[in-house]
């Protein structure tokens, strides 16, 4: 018991001092403990999934979105305004997909080299 809380003390000391790329790190909301929740990055408006890959949808489809030629993930960022509930950044193709429903964040899947940024 006593291991059990220390294991819960240490990942919340680590979650609330971690970042990554100077963004702090935020625990997950969602049904299952804090130990068992995965870490996110956020920024003021937007949230990066964890672990990386494309955006799915509960039933691990890839949503609805639209797809253009950026010249970075900042370029594909700032592109996402109205009808834009986030994006997916898949670097190795310069190619930025907004998506335009909140459920196409539930999880992500594929390429562990897409980012899965939500707008928040």
């Amino acid at each position: 018991m006593i291991l059990r809380l220390y294991s819960y003390l240490c990942l919340a000391a680590i979650a609330l001092h971690s970042t990554v790329d100077g963004v702090p790190l935020v625990p997950l909301r969602h049904n299952a403990s804090f130990a068992t929740s995965r870490l996110r990055r956020q920024t003021s408006t937007f949230v990066e999934l964890s672990p990386r890959g494309c955006c799915r949808t509960a039933g691990a489809s890839e949503g609805v979105w639209t797809s253009s030629a950026r010249p970075s993930q900042a370029a594909c960022e700032a592109s996402c305004t109205e009808n834009c509930a986030g994006y997916e950044w898949q670097p190795w193709r310069n190619l930025c997909e907004h998506h335009e429903s909140p459920s196409d964040f539930h999880h992500t899947g594929g390429n562990a080299l897409c980012r899965c940024v939500q707008k928040i």
